[in-house]
């Protein structure tokens, strides 16, 4: 069983806070869940130093983190994400994959991934105020507390996400079919604890939507749905 979560928002939202407290809630529940995460700025780092010639991207001061120069690569990485997302589909094992990525246009990177991959998909996105985001990257860059603090730069962070480029979370619905429950936005602005009892309370409603629908799929609930369809057509007949 696969269950893949786009965790999506700004650099400094929270994504890594929620990730976090996604992985603990699983392991603590021990229900034979594992946790996987694609997160892009891993891709995209490793493309960094891949790029000994400096053409698509540039480190920052102390190689604390890098900017892009060439922002086709964006894309490449969520591509790159696909194929892994992919490469998990056919596992028998209880898996729960959180994508996570920040870009100033969902609209575009959710294409990237494709109606196959996003219809049976959950999102959880978490907005925050710009100011409260730069705030918090500067934080992590004096007082790193976990490995998952990653420098962005303020450059990057003023250049790229400068743009309020609007994206209705209901447009998943009306794009690619996706279940208003399978969307969840999450405003962190104040107390981590608050992030956190959501981001809880979320994946306690997918794990019991996901074992629900497992259930249905048994193939004796199946063959007593098509008994109770076929006796119904015989009836309806008879009439």
């Amino acid at each position: 069983m696969l269950v893949k979560i786009f965790l999506t928002g700004l650099p400094g939202s929270g994504k890594s806070t929620a990730y976090r407290s996604i992985y603990q809630y699983i392991e603590d529940l021990s229900r034979g869940w594992q946790v996987q995460r694609i997160n892009d700025y891993e891709i995209l780092k490793a493309k960094c130093i891949a790029d000994t010639k400096r053409k698509r991207f540039r480190w920052t001061k102390h190689k604390a983190g890098f900017n892009v120069k060439d922002f086709t690569v964006l894309d490449e990485a969520l591509e790159d994400a696909r194929i892994e997302i992919i490469s998990h589909k056919t596992s028998a094992k209880k898996e729960l994959i959180v994508i996570e990525f920040a870009r100033n246009d969902y609209g575009h990177a959710f294409e990237k991934f494709g109606k196959d991959i996003l219809q049976d998909a959950y999102f959880l996105f978490i907005e925050a105020k710009k100011s409260i985001c730069l705030r918090r990257l500067n934080e992590r860059v004096q007082r790193p507390t976990t490995p998952d603090n990653h420098y962005v730069s303020s450059t990057i962070f003023r250049s790229y996400y400068h743009k309020n480029l609007h994206y209705d979370p209901s447009d998943l619905k009306t794009v690619y079919g996706i279940n208003e429950r399978n969307i969840l936005v999450i405003e962190n602005n104040g107390r981590e604890a608050d992030l956190i009892a959501k981001v809880e309370q979320f994946i306690t409603a997918i794990l019991a939507w996901e074992e629900e629908k497992k259930s249905f799929l048994e193939s004796d609930n199946l063959s007593n749905t098509y008994a109770s369809i076929r006796n119904s057509s015989d009836i309806n007949t008879a009439c």
